[in-house]
């Protein structure tokens, strides 16, 4: 069948196809993302603001529901231990709406502070949950103010 397409869609299937494999797989640490999930962690970035931390965590969401999710970051929350972490919302940003059947990829903005970057940090979207930060002390302080830093998961460290 696919010797029979034409050039050019042979180029889009395979194009598409080796896409589909590659995109969202690993996480930036190299640690493989569980695709049973609708949720992939693609980037993870943080930003100190004096003793606070934006948690910035860029998604690819899923839907294999059958009504259109918001990609907010109320919608998918993030938990220190019990606590919910505030999301941080941004004037003026507009969510992907994700119609059923389809995917996308938003950027979710958290609020934490200092105790709850000592915690292990966790999406949670409806049953699933991805770890995006291990328990233990992470120095804020080693963060440049107001610039944003990348960072490899769930071990945080500065890329």
């Amino acid at each position: 069948m696919i010797a029979a397409m034409p050039p050019l869609f042979r180029l889009l299937f395979f194009g598409v196809a080796l896409l589909l494999i590659s995109c969202g797989s690993k996480s930036s640490s190299g640690v493989t993302v569980a695709a049973a999930g609708p949720l992939q962690v693609q980037q993870l970035a943080v930003r100190r603001e004096g003793d606070h931390l934006l948690v910035r965590a860029t998604v690819h969401f899923t839907n294999k529901t059958n009504q259109a999710v918001r990609l907010r970051s109320e919608a998918i929350g993030l938990h220190a231990g019990g606590e919910i972490i505030p999301a941080f919302t941004r004037p003026f940003n507009e969510y992907p709406n994700v119609e059923p059947g389809t995917s996308g990829v938003s950027v979710l903005d958290y609020w934490a502070e200092p105790r709850q970057v000592a915690q292990e940090l966790r999406l949670k979207y409806q049953e699933q949950v991805l770890t995006i930060k291990t328990a233990g002390e992470f120095n804020i302080q080693q963060l440049p103010e107001g610039q944003m830093v990348f960072l490899s998961w769930p071990a945080w460290q500065v890329r």
